[in-house]
């Protein structure tokens, strides 16, 4: 038995060493992680905009917009989150990505002024509670490792003028990307206009308000560069 099940994980791309874990506790992990995504997933199949393979939805996430989001092969969303994928250009899920439990993301909030969009490509691990305002475009390259309650903001409101509300004034929208291979550690946030370069490490607890140059560890509020790595 402990063979079939060693099977399934590996089809869906998850190492097991069998020196640390039981036949039971991998049954276990199967019954309360990935049957019911299991159950749902003919559903999604036949109603996202792509479906490339396993796609994998944990209990009580809610997934809106269906028709605007595209997955690769073996992604997995995990419990209670919350996915609006109404966007221009919709949301883009590479092979291999996982989003850990209570997410939120959000791309478009009035229906006069819709969002761009999120791309997340091969390889990205986002830990629990994340937040993904992609007002602006959001693209995570492959590689990234994301830490919990982290937090992405594409998008900044206006209030230069003081004879009008913020809500009268409007919001700017420049994006966000972060290059292949960054670690980002939990409780950081990444503000607007924000790009990250390949390899870096923000510390956790930042908030990054400026560009981080490629190899480079940054923290602190505003996040700083204290270290080059190459």
């Amino acid at each position: 038995m402990t063979k079939i099940f060693m099977k399934i994980l590996n089809h869906l791309g998850k190492k097991v060493d069998l020196t640390e874990v039981s036949g039971s506790d991998i049954f276990k992990y199967i019954i309360y992680k990935i049957f019911p995504g299991i159950i749902k997933y003919p559903y999604y199949k036949i109603r996202l905009k792509k479906c490339d393979g396993i796609f994998l939805v944990g209990s009580n996430t809610k997934v809106l917009f269906k028709n605007r989001l595209s997955v690769g092969r073996n992604c997995y969303i995990a419990d209670n989150g919350y996915i609006n994928c109404l966007s221009k250009k919709g949301v883009v899920f590479g092979d291999r990505v996982t989003i850990r439990e209570n997410a939120w993301l959000q791309i478009t909030s009035d229906l006069s002024n819709l969002g761009e969009g999120i791309i997340i490509d091969s390889n990205v691990y986002i830990g629990p509670n994340a937040i993904l305002g992609a007002a602006g475009l959001l693209h995570i390259k492959s590689g990234n490792q994301i830490g919990a309650n982290v937090q992405f903001i594409a998008e900044n409101h206006k209030f230069n003028d003081e004879k009008l509300s913020i809500s009268e004034q409007g919001v700017d929208r420049k994006g966000i990307i972060i290059n292949e291979n960054c670690w980002i550690g939990n409780n950081a946030i990444i503000l607007d206009g924000v790009e990250i370069g390949e390899g870096c490490v923000i510390g956790a607890g930042s908030v990054v308000t400026r560009s981080i140059e490629r190899f480079s560890v940054a923290v602190g509020n505003p996040a700083r560069i204290i270290k080059k790595i190459k």
